[in-house]
């Protein structure tokens, strides 16, 4: 299943918020508010909490993605562009991306313009100048048409899709899912910074660190920094 690639804070900033209970996010009972930990064992314990509550949320929304009634995202396909541009990607996802197609179309046809439009020497020149440039002004407007009609396509479907991902709580989830990982970053803070005043605690501090970081260091250099711990 592929995730969209999409900032809850964009999103948020697309629409006006919605307040949805947790229960209407991802069909869970919200959690209880955390007491300030002060043991070592607290902290872990917490620490353990908020990742499994992002996890849970993580697999709501990815459920909540393989909905029926979600809409396509925002893409406008070749098929649907002006035939005058040419080297269109086949599907284009980004706005400024839709723009710039035709910004360079644009440019390519007023560059032409200038080189056409040198002073005539005769009276057939004359002519066939004035005839290339209502042919040049037809031309530009017919882009001008086309763009504006391809880029309230794209405004159409993106505004679709985001009152979707709103109404249907995937917004209001992802926002959730990010504070619960914050918040567990900032509680593993505060895990590798405590002062051990106990073996128990050296040993659990220890543990902690070969659970979540072992596999980011080389088996060496992990045994030390857990031998360091109990030095």
């Amino acid at each position: 299943m592929t995730m969209p690639n999409i900032s809850r804070r964009k999103a948020l900033g697309l629409l006006a918020a919605v307040s949805l209970p947790r229960t209407a996010v991802v069909g869970i009972a919200a959690a209880a508010p955390m007491a300030e930990a002060t043991t070592l064992d607290q902290l872990i314990e917490d620490h353990a909490k908020l990742k499994a509550e992002a996890r849970l949320l993580d697999a709501g929304m990815s459920e909540r993605w393989k909905d029926p009634s979600r809409p396509s995202e925002a893409w406008v396909h070749k098929s649907e562009f002006a035939p005058s541009l040419y080297q269109v990607p086949v599907v284009n996802r980004f706005r400024h991306q839709i723009a710039e197609l035709f910004d360079r179309r644009q440019r390519e046809m007023a560059n032409m313009y200038e080189m056409v439009m040198t002073p005539p020497k005769d009276a057939v020149e004359v002519a066939s100048m004035a005839a290339y440039e209502a042919n040049h002004r037809k031309r530009v407007a017919e882009l001008g048409h086309h763009r504006a009609r391809v880029l309230a396509l794209f405004d159409e479907r993106q505004a679709t899709f985001d009152a979707w991902m709103m109404s249907s709580g995937y917004v209001a989830a992802d926002d959730a899912r990010f504070a619960a990982w914050d918040r567990a970053i900032e509680i593993e803070d505060k895990i590798v910074g405590f002062k051990c005043e106990t073996m128990a605690d050296v040993r659990a501090k220890a543990a902690f660190i070969r659970g979540e970081f072992g596999d980011e260091f080389s088996s060496k250099a992990a045994n030390r920094f857990i031998a360091e711990l109990a030095s």
